[in-house]
């Protein structure tokens, strides 16, 4: 797994350098380089949608207004996780 891994980093370099790949044969070596790419992508997308989903359901089960303490947001985003002023 780990060669595997190495040569789609390398790959990925070559490409945007501009350097042309060799292709011996159905596959060549920029097909499994790009359906890594893609294959991450996808995952990192379905991990989002299902944890968008996931705390959809337990704003719903867990409400403020049933006298649960408000869910706290994610704080790996953009946005800024202390208040201005608090350090």
């Amino acid at each position: 797994m780990l060669p595997g891994v190495r040569t789609a980093i390398t790959l990925i370099f070559r490409i945007a350098k501009g350097v042309p790949v060799e292709n011996k044969g159905i596959i060549g070596p920029r097909e499994p380089g790009i359906m890594m790419i893609v294959s991450g992508w996808l995952t990192l997308l379905l991990a989002a949608l299902v944890r968008r989903a996931a705390m959809r359901a337990l704003k719903a089960l867990y409400a403020v207004t049933k006298g649960y303490p408000e869910i706290p947001r994610l704080c790996a985003g953009l946005q800024n996780p202390w208040p201005t002023g608090s350090i």
